[in-house]
């Protein structure tokens, strides 16, 4: 009887020993439980979000260049032509020449010398009349004095001086064909008495000119 129950405990025994063993064993096969790698990790921490990019500073688009029409670049030219004529030097406006008047002639009939802007050479429509008035001049023996007459544009002292030259070119031109030089004097007025007070390019080209009095 006694022997029977040894055995019995013998045997329960060995069945703990046993069932520890396979347990052991089944864990060891089953391995430690691998450890979590960074990438896992990283993956499983919660991301906190990026901040925004900070905004680039918005860069103004350089204004279009204008658009010049044909138009427009015709009314330039225009308005440039009809710009005042720069200023020069003042000139010594020469004295009409101290000789008695002479009532021999009709200056009525002498034609009227125009200049175009800014100039002072004869124009060849004047030359045919002012060569009929040199042989009055020479046949006559007259004297009179040439005004030269400028439109308002350009300052006074330009417009004195190119009124000389123009009194001076007619009186080159007459001298050129015969006129005694004794017969002739000029003097220049500039802008100061225009025959169209107007401002427009018809006051202007009657206004720049040569007229003829009698010598005082």
């Amino acid at each position: 009887m006694k022997k029977s129950r040894f055995i019995t405990i013998l045997l329960a025994i060995g069945m703990v020993a046993l069932v520890s063993a396979c347990a052991s064993k089944a864990k060891t096969a089953e391995g430690p439980e691998p450890a979590k790698s960074v990438e896992q990790k990283s993956q499983e921490a919660p991301k906190e979000a990026p901040p925004p990019p900070a905004a680039a500073p918005e860069e103004k688009a350089p204004p279009p260049a204008p658009v010049i029409s044909a138009e427009e670049t015709a009314k330039t030219s225009a308005a440039e032509e009809a710009m005042p004529a720069p200023a020069a030097p003042a000139a010594k406006t020469p004295e009409p020449l101290p000789v008695e008047t002479h009532k021999g002639i009709d200056l009525s009939t002498f034609e009227i010398v125009h200049f175009n802007f800014d100039k002072y050479d004869i124009l060849p429509e004047y030359r045919d009349g002012l060569t009929k008035e040199a042989e009055i001049l020479k046949s006559s023996g007259a004297r009179i004095v040439i005004e030269g007459h400028c439109d308002e544009r350009g300052s006074v002292e330009y417009n004195i001086a190119l009124g000389d030259r123009r009194a001076n070119a007619v009186k080159k031109y007459w001298v050129s064909l015969g006129v005694d030089e004794k017969q002739l004097g000029t003097i220049s007025y500039g802008e100061e008495r225009p025959v169209d007070p107007g401002h427009n390019r018809e006051a202007w080209r009657l206004n720049r000119r040569a007229q003829f009095t009698l010598a005082e």
